[in-house]
């Protein structure tokens, strides 16, 4: 298969054209030749075995100009450099969350230890906050005591 750097070299040093369908029938062999003019020298491209399809296959011949060619290179060649970029982001990414992540396992570790303290320190005054409401419902006579 030619690479898309040999397609490239033999688009560019094809002739601008014009590439058109000029039908030249070879009766005694049965095929149809398709020809491009280079100046006024008409120059054989292909011969197309006379079939249904040979307008097709002409129209395709003329449409694979060098420009036409060499354009689809060009998009190819964009996104290959989309692709890297978008991987290259990827990468960073993936090298930045995985420089977080210990900050973060030690960040909820603090915290754990932070909501533990609290509850060990508040859990008693918080059970003697309900000792003095059951107390104060009972004096004035509440039926929750």
């Amino acid at each position: 298969m030619t690479t898309d750097k040999d397609l490239r070299a033999l688009a560019e040093a094809a002739t601008d054209g014009p590439w058109e369908i000029q039908d030249r029938r070879d009766n005694t062999q049965g095929k149809r030749t398709q020809w491009y003019e280079v100046g006024n020298w008409p120059v054989m491209v292909a011969h197309i075995q006379a079939g249904d399809l040979d307008e097709e296959n002409a129209a395709f011949i003329a449409a694979a100009n060098p420009q036409t060619v060499i354009g689809l290179l060009d998009r190819i060649e964009a996104g290959w450099t989309m692709i890297a970029k978008a991987a290259k982001t990827v990468a960073d990414l993936k090298l930045e969350l995985s420089a977080t992540r210990p900050q973060l396992e030690e960040a909820k570790a603090t915290l754990d230890e932070v909501i533990e303290f609290v509850e060990e320190r508040h859990r008693p005054a918080y059970n003697r906050i309900i000792d003095i409401e059951y107390a104060v419902r009972a004096k004035a006579g509440g039926t929750d005591a």
